[in-house]
């Protein structure tokens, strides 16, 4: 089996750079595609209520025909400090050139008091969902040059959905899982972003800011290859390190905050097969005991799983 070496990257690139006066930033991450055999669901956060209506458009040229079809919420914002994620729009259409077919849902946020901050992040949540979009077309455009399209194999796609892992007034942190496929390949692939914010500052939440000391790498390092170790190759270690060198970090770039704890995710081929898609791992958020920051957004979540 093939070896692969894993670099850490402790600072994540952002599509979206903090500013000092609450701008949201986008925490992003660019991916290989990565082979999946089910789209994620898009959804929003729990307790939503929202009443949409949906128009339809449809927009013509001599090259292209496009049908999109927009959600648009009509609720009020929620009361009591109340925040949410509500399906903003719903992009769905065909194009003739180049052939394609695309379907995404844009969230967006509501009822946060600081409705510049709010609009801030809408606009990362929004410059996420349109980044993979052109990225998508304008490979496909470039594909299409060296693979002429056959009317019996299905025309390239790109499904791209949202799932909110944590949310409340404080924090926001979504997942987006973008399945691709393109013409004549053997299978679609999968790609994953995430975005964490912290709503009480306005700013991208990144993994050195979880952590004191300098040691909280290796320690997190650790724990991860026993995680990937357990869940994904049922206690084989030599199964991972088939994959991952062993002198190497095997932390990822993309996490989340989910209900139990860090959720960290790997692309294609980063840990394992293709056959294992975009494979993610948690780890409790107490997991790392003193490297925690008390006082920041770990610390936070670390005591509220406890003492519920």
């Amino acid at each position: 089996m093939a070896r692969k070496s894993l670099t850490f990257a402790v600072v994540i690139a952002l599509a979206t750079a903090a500013c000092s006066d609450g701008t949201a930033a986008t925490s992003t991450s660019t991916a290989t595609s990565t082979t999946t055999t089910s789209a994620a669901t898009s959804s929003a956060a729990p307790g939503t209520t929202a009443t949409t209506t949906i128009a339809t458009s449809t927009t013509t040229t001599t090259t292209t025909t496009t049908t999109t079809t927009t959600t648009t919420t009509t609720e009020a914002p929620p009361a009591n400090g109340d925040v949410e994620i509500v399906v903003a729009e719903i992009r769905d259409y065909a194009s003739t050139d180049p052939p394609l077919t695309v379907q995404i849902g844009v969230p967006q946020l509501q009822g946060l008091s600081d409705t510049a901050l709010q609009q801030a992040v809408n606009e990362s949540l929004l410059g996420i969902v349109t980044g993979v979009e052109e990225g998508f077309i304008s490979d496909v455009a470039q594909y299409i040059e060296d693979a002429e399209p056959t009317p019996e194999v299905p025309v390239s796609s790109l499904d791209m959905f949202y799932n909110v892992r944590f949310l409340d007034t404080e924090l926001l942190s979504i997942r987006f899982d973008a399945s691709t496929y393109f013409h004549g390949a053997a299978n679609p692939g999968n790609t994953v972003q995430t975005l964490n914010i912290d709503l009480t500052t306005g700013r991208a939440v990144q993994l050195p800011d979880l952590f004191l000391g300098s040691e909280w790498g290796f320690a997190l390092d650790t724990l991860l290859r026993q995680q990937i170790t357990d869940e994904i190759y049922e206690g084989d270690s030599a199964e991972l390190d088939g994959w991952v060198d062993a002198d190497a970090l095997v932390i990822p770039e993309i996490f989340a905050f989910g209900d139990s704890g860090l959720e960290f995710s790997f692309q294609e081929f980063e840990i394992g097969p293709g056959f294992l898609g975009a494979p993610t791992v948690t780890l409790p958020y107490n997991a790392m005991g003193v490297y925690i920051d008390p006082d920041g957004v770990l610390g936070r979540l670390a005591d509220l799983v406890g003492s519920g």
